[in-house]
């Protein structure tokens, strides 16, 4: 028989048992087409020039993230290849022993990848570019793009990326097929299907002391991570990873054993049925395949810490627009010298401009925020930076303009000369200043006495500035007067005629051009540059957090199936065995099910457990810029998981039934 009709007639024999490779092949190469074929989904859309500049920062960050996923898919593929390669050891050696040589043997392998690999490439290409079309139209919401009818996408860039690498991973893959073959010897392969596994740790108390030293580990990387090792790029970090690493490994050395130990106690539940041989079975198949254990779990926690702190991170900044938007724009005049008319009788400006206010902020050198901030009331390290900064005040006048612009006339305030009112946005901020107006809140101004006229902080945003309200203080208009400080900035706030995209371009040209004409020291910032700045985040975020998300679930899914098959293989005569003894088909079917389950199962409840401790930490962070929960994306995560996830345990057991069932045959 000629190698390549061998090679075609072991791939059509080999194909059911090994569907899942397949499987995994042909969605690696349609993921990675379809997050490398942005140009392409992007090309129809009618974007402005930021938002072509952000589409371009986009595509580049997704060839860089793509260097990093062909490298996990290579690993990814190259490791489930030496296990099919383990799946036909006896094959192998049968043909050595009819006389075929190494250099035959391992060209019919060759050809073997070649032909799975073409064809997995082609149908995942069909497929990538068939998705595309419907990713296309996400990507046009997320980039408020405007699609008025549907165009074909297809991206040449993505089509050649997409063969380069998955052709480069193939290549490797028959170099190693090649050196695995020439370097076996016919006695292992012929009886390959008889080896046992080693189990590692065979002593009780050294597991029991594995076990306990697993959970110092990991305790001690969570005490660092709930002591900043998170935000701190220095060695706390490095040693909270490893320890949490290190502990997750032996962890997965020594749980399957002090299980077993534990479960053994129960002599009823231990001998019911099939649940020696399948607590056994876990025991051998989690303490061989330790490593690979590890890598899953921790792969798998990347995917929940990945895409549930970028959803909560999407939802962040789209709330940090609301919240930091009140107006269309916001011009900060950093010079004190009353320059403002200049900007407000400009004629362009009052074409554009429907409504606006002025105002200024003041501040007193010797009235900073450490006297409202204090180490009893601070709950936020990072809070701390602003203590020595002064504390912008502004007039009760100039407030309630600023409440009537945003329509807000029923929370207008009078104070009177001995009140203040306090105001922020900012969460952490609230939560600090909070604590200190239920106490004792006076505030000395310049020698003036002020008390608070309320027991909370006025959640507000006086500026569309983009930092949000930190903290500003209002008082009677006649503190201003006593003041013996001239004003340090002063803001103009308003709302354009309407939003659209020409009206925000003729504003901000005539404020740029205006400012450089006039040499005034001017910031300013629009609701439409904010939006652009939150839309490119969530682009971002949402992107990263999909792409590697799928990639790594598919990934430790993908191991996970291999590894079952792999053992389903060798489990073969024993199940044969057991169906001599006198077990049932339900019986051992069941069996093969909790093996299966048990090994998909360890892992993922591993990463979730440590995906939780690591979210409510990120939770923190987050909450002190807005008031959105990580750990409610958390759910969503865990259903994607389930269902990607799941799928590969589904296919992973039937495939794994056929093959068992085969030994009763």
């Amino acid at each position: 028989m000629k190698t390549f009709s061998l090679a075609l007639k072991n791939i059509k024999k080999s194909m059911k048992d090994y569907s899942v490779y397949f499987v995994t092949l042909v969605i690696a190469v349609a993921i990675f087409y379809i997050f490398n074929s942005l140009d392409g989904q992007t090309a129809m859309m009618t974007l402005s020039k930021s938002k072509q500049e952000m589409v371009t920062i986009v595509i580049k960050l997704m060839e860089y993230i793509s260097v990093f996923v062909a490298i996990v898919l290579g690993f990814l593929v190259v490791y489930a290849n030496n296990f099919i390669i383990k799946r036909r050891k006896k094959e192998i050696g049968i043909y050595l022993t009819l006389g075929m040589s190494k250099t035959r043997v391992s060209m019919i392998f060759v050809l073997e990848t070649l032909i799975v690999g073409m064809t997995s490439l082609g149908i995942g290409l069909l497929a990538g570019v068939g998705l595309s079309q419907l990713v296309s139209i996400f990507t046009a919401k997320m980039f408020e793009a405007n699609m008025s009818q549907f165009n074909f996408v297809f991206s040449l860039k993505a089509l050649i990326s997409t063969i380069k690498n998955f052709g480069l991973i193939y290549l490797v893959v028959m170099i190693f097929n090649v050196f695995t073959l020439q370097r076996c010897q016919l006695i292992d392969l012929l009886h390959a299907h008889l080896e046992n596994e080693k189990v590692k740790i065979k002593n009780s108390w050294v597991n029991f002391i594995i076990f306990i030293l697993s959970l110092v580990c990991i305790g001690y990387a969570y005490y660092l991570l709930y002591h900043g090792a998170l935000i701190q790029f220095d060695s706390r970090m490095a040693k909270m990873l490893i320890l949490g690493s290190v502990g997750t490994f032996f962890f997965f050395l020594s749980v399957a054993g002090f299980l077993l130990k534990i479960v053994q106690l129960n002599k009823k539940s231990y001998y019911k049925g099939l649940n020696i041989f399948v607590l056994k079975q876990v025991n051998n198949k989690i303490n061989t395949h330790v490593v690979s254990m590890t890598v899953i779990s921790l792969m798998l926690l990347l995917t929940i810490g990945i895409l549930s702190a970028s959803l909560s991170l999407v939802n962040a900044y789209n709330e940090m627009f609301d919240q930091n938007s009140p107006f269309d724009y916001s011009i900060a005049i950093l010079d004190n010298n009353a320059r403002e008319q200049q900007i407000l009788n400009n004629k362009v400006y009052q074409k554009l401009v429907k409504e606006d206010t002025c105002y200024r902020h003041y501040t007193v050198p010797d009235f900073c925020y450490n006297q409202i901030i204090t180490d009893k009331t601070n709950q936020y390290a990072d809070f701390n930076y602003i203590k020595s900064q002064p504390v912008q005040i502004i007039k009760q006048s100039d407030y309630n303009q600023i409440l009537k612009l945003q329509n807000l006339e029923k929370q207008q305030v009078h104070l009177n000369q001995q009140e203040y009112l306090l105001t922020a946005n900012n969460p952490s901020a609230i939560s600090t200043f909070n604590q200190f107006l239920k106490g004792n809140n006076e505030v000395s101004v310049q020698n003036l006495k002020l008390h608070s006229h309320t027991k909370k902080v006025k959640n507000i945003s006086l500026e569309t500035l983009g930092n949000g309200n930190t903290g500003t203080l209002i008082v009677n208009d006649e503190v201003i007067n006593h003041l013996s400080q001239p004003a340090m900035m002063t803001i103009i706030s308003g709302n354009l005629i309407n939003q659209s995209e020409k009206t925000y371009d003729q504003f901000h040209q005539s404020i740029h051009e205006y400012i450089k004409n006039n040499g005034l020291e001017v910031s300013y910032l629009t609701r439409s540059t904010l939006k652009e700045s939150s839309v490119e985040q969530s682009v971002l975020f949402t992107f990263i957090a999909l792409y590697l998300g799928i990639i790594f679930a598919i990934a430790s899914g993908t191991v996970l199936a291999i590894e079952q098959l792999s053992n389903a293989t060798d489990n073969k005569h024993r199940y044969h065995i057991l169906n001599q003894l006198g077990a049932s088909s339900s019986m051992m079917n069941r069996s093969l099910f909790y093996q299966i389950g048990l090994s998909f199962m360890f892992p993922l409840v591993v990463a979730i457990i440590h995906s939780i401790v690591g979210l409510k930490e990120i939770n923190k962070i987050i909450e002190e810029m807005v008031h959105i929960n990580a750990l409610d994306h958390i759910f969503i995560t865990i259903i994607f998981i389930v269902i990607v996830y799941g799928g590969y345990f589904m296919m992973t057991y039937l495939a794994s039934h056929r093959i068992i069932n085969e030994s009763q045959e």
